[in-house]
């Protein structure tokens, strides 16, 4: 999550022109892994949704390319090792009760649970890009090579291009801001899709 939080510091910080108009959106191309950081998920989407920030990303899929290396030994030139960020976010949501000193030297681990590590992570990862993608009104897509990320590419422009703005007053007027469901539905057009947020 490091790398879309400093898109959201650095990019989106300032909100958009006056001349500039429409959603932003971030479109990522990534395996939604992160190796660099211990990033809390709740605080970037929280940040995405106050930016109103749509999220889309071109998955690619590396897991098995990454577990193959991961399980080769540490003395072979091939060999990827998880990163401290990696194996401390690992802990910290899978094994809270774990010893700091049991995650603290990737040699040490078996190959058993170098797998698990990494499966669990990669799945968190797309759990947490799904959702991110979802409350904000984008979309995830699976690249499965160079022809489907162009496509997924073109798919962004041209959802980001038939984007519409639609405002509402609430008749919860409570300003406890606790999380709402929003639905949006489109009569009469056959065929319409629609991708919404969940709610604000």
């Amino acid at each position: 999550m490091l790398r879309y939080w400093r898109s959201l510091k650095n990019i989106f910080h300032d909100p958009p022109a006056p001349e500039s108009r429409g959603r932003r959106a971030l479109v990522a191309l990534t395996d939604g892994v992160d190796s660099s950081s211990l990033s809390d998920f709740a605080l970037v989407r929280a940040h995405f949704l106050e930016a109103d920030l749509l999220a889309y990303f071109v998955e690619i899929d590396t897991e098995n390319y990454v577990e193959d290396r991961l399980l080769a030994d540490c003395d072979d030139e091939r060999t990827l090792r998880l990163s401290h960020a990696q194996l401390e976010r690992y802990r910290r949501i899978f094994d809270p009760r774990a010893d700091g000193a049991d995650y603290a030297d990737f040699c040490r681990l078996g190959s058993l649970q170098r797998m698990a590590i990494n499966r669990a992570l990669y799945k968190l990862a797309r759990e947490e890009m799904g959702q991110l993608a979802r409350d904000t009104g984008g979309r995830t897509f699976q690249a499965t090579g160079l022809d489907a990320a162009r496509d997924a590419f073109a798919q962004v422009a041209a959802e980001i291009g038939r984007q519409y703005s639609v405002g509402y007053y609430s008749t919860n007027t409570s300003t406890d801001g606790r999380f709402r469901k929003i639905r949006v539905d489109v009569r009469g057009i056959t065929g319409a899709q629609v991708s919404a947020r969940e709610g604000l």
